[in-house]
């Protein structure tokens, strides 16, 4: 008669039934929780400051790329700045009243020989063209870009067929153009022009150098403003 075998292994992991099948504890559970957690937000953290910076950086290059390119346009097309012998406005920098009613940064107006690309209000209209820059509702730089105009400030932006008023693609928080009788850096004015035949005389004149301050703001507020300045050195001033 064959014996019955115990088939209980003691070193069978089974032993005891499923009680060697028993998890973890709720205590061991929840720690494990936690360290994923804290582990998780730790790699979250460090992903989106790398995320954070890089974009950071990105926004401040663009700005700057930006800014210099505009402020190297407006000093080549303001050094073009021609005089006026007649005494009538030919360069108009505005600062406590602008002549833009919809705009309380500075404003700056001149004549110059800058010729128009085709298509662009006319074509060879003339060769003496209006030019301005301004800023639109306190936000967004302008330029102001006229083509068959006298020899002084017209205005003739109201006239749409040979007017341009292009964005240049920059928000703003401040522009100012500083103005200069001679290279003394104390010499500063903050107007410039006049239709006033009792003004000073040096006000019908090219100033010596014109400063231009440019701060830009970041439109999403991922950054703080940045100041960006050149002088530009006027070849036509007596």
């Amino acid at each position: 008669m064959l014996s019955k075998k115990n088939t209980k292994d003691k070193n069978s992991p089974f032993e005891g039934g499923f009680r060697g099948m028993l998890g973890f504890t709720l205590i061991e559970v929840m720690i494990t929780t936690l360290v994923l957690a804290l582990l998780i937000t730790g790699i979250y953290s460090i992903f989106k400051g790398g995320t954070d910076s890089w974009t950071k950086g990105n926004v401040r290059m663009e700005r700057y790329q930006n800014a210099r390119a505009i402020l190297e346009m407006m000093s080549r097309e303001i050094s073009c700045a021609m005089v006026n012998e007649a005494r009538k406005i030919y360069m108009l920098g505005t600062h406590d009243e602008p002549v833009k009613n919809y705009s309380t940064k500075d404003e700056l107006f001149f004549i110059a020989p800058i010729y128009p690309e085709p298509g662009d209000g006319g074509g060879s209209q003339s060769d003496m063209c209006e030019l301005g820059y301004w800023v639109m509702n306190d936000t967004e730089l302008m330029r102001h870009y006229a083509v068959g105009t006298s020899n002084k400030i017209d205005f003739i932006y109201d006239e749409p067929y040979n007017s341009l008023i292009n964005p240049l693609g920059i928000a703003v928080a401040d522009l100012q153009f500083y103005y200069y009788h001679n290279n003394d850096e104390a010499d500063s004015h903050a107007n410039w022009g006049s239709d006033d035949p009792d003004a000073d005389t040096y006000l019908y004149k090219l100033p010596k150098k014109i400063k231009i301050v440019l701060k830009t703001r970041d439109e999403e507020a991922r950054e703080d403003t940045q100041t960006f300045e050149t002088t530009v050195f006027m070849p036509g001033a007596e």
